[in-house]
């Protein structure tokens, strides 16, 4: 099967389509992909030389449309998502079992599910319990998404930290009880005094750079819970140990999406959640280019639009 394939070029910043061929081998199946998610590590790429081209996209979602003779579980048809390469392609291929099914009518908002997911493992990585007070420090796709999840259920109060406004507006829309700059003030102080000078059950970090980590760190409760799913580790300039994470005994998980115990189950529960609307999905859909655009997608994800920026996918089939 022929396929046109986005490829990163050794020149930073250029991508250019080329024509490839792709047939499944024994276990693989060929994949009519519908639409990929552009991935923050996507953007980090975009931006990076090297030394040969590379195609790329892992967000993908699409149709099998052939298989290998030793797939069984697979039907040509099936909507898939899960391990497609590439994603940015119309086409792409993937092992039986490293794909997931997914509902026809979620067609092209599949492209959302894989990072979704990653959201449930953190979530439940962060275990809020019945009158928890969770804070959520970044609130791009990844953590108004989690908010989504967290707020609103067993008598949680959630508090969101960013500093875009529209972010922050959006944030109280899905359920927040506050939505702080922390730019603008003590956003330590306003969290201690909400939870009479405890600090937050639960901090989830999606920010993905040391300063929001160190802050994270900052607003949990001894003994309680941070999540990093920036991937940063909190920093205190001038002392060696940060001083918070001895002293508050608290819990700290660094949560890759591999950090799932259980990922048969993460890809269950998100799937169900964006069929419920649980995730809202659409909403934090905010641009959508066809293949043929790809170079204009990446500059425009990359410099942000202004803010208005939170998720975009690359629809490679129209219909």
């Amino acid at each position: 099967m022929k396929a046109i394939c986005a490829r990163l070029c050794v020149k930073p910043r250029t991508i250019e389509l080329r024509e490839t061929e792709l047939d499944p081998r024994e276990d693989q199946v060929l994949v009519r992909v519908a639409a990929c998610g552009i991935c923050r590590g996507d953007l980090a790429e975009f931006g990076q030389p090297r030394e040969r081209e590379d195609t790329f996209g892992h967000e993908g979602v699409g149709q099998v449309v052939a298989r290998g003779p030793w797939v069984k579980g697979v039907e040509e048809g099936d909507w898939v998502v899960g391990s497609i390469w590439p994603g940015f392609a119309t086409y792409g291929l993937a092992r039986e079992s490293q794909l997931i099914k997914v509902p026809a009518d979620l067609a092209k908002l599949g492209a959302l599910v894989e990072p979704l997911k990653c959201v449930t493992t953190v979530v439940r990585a962060a275990a809020a319990d019945f009158g928890d007070t969770v804070v959520v420090v970044g609130c791009g796709f990844m953590g108004l998404a989690a908010i989504a999840a967290v707020a609103g259920g067993y008598g949680r109060a959630v508090v969101a930290i960013d500093g875009v406004e529209s972010r922050r507006r959006l944030a109280l829309e899905l359920g927040t009880s506050a939505a702080l700059d922390p730019v603008a003030g003590d956003v330590v102080a306003d969290i201690r005094e909400r939870t009479a000078g405890r600090g937050a059950d639960a901090v989830i970090e999606f920010a993905g750079n040391a300063k929001a980590a160190t802050l994270a760190a900052s607003l949990v409760r001894p003994r309680g819970r941070l999540v990093v799913a920036g991937g940063r580790i909190p920093q205190a300039p001038g002392t060696g140990l940060f001083d918070a994470l001895y002293i508050g005994a608290f819990t700290t998980h660094y949560v890759p999406p591999m950090f799932s115990p259980d990922p048969p189950d993460d890809w269950r529960r998100t799937i169900e959640a964006v069929v419920r609307g649980r995730y809202p999905a659409a909403r934090l859909l905010t641009h959508t280019w066809p293949l043929s655009r790809i170079q204009e997608a990446f500059e425009t994800a990359a410099a942000g639009d202004g803010g208005r920026y939170l998720k975009g996918i690359i629809v490679c089939h129209d219909g």
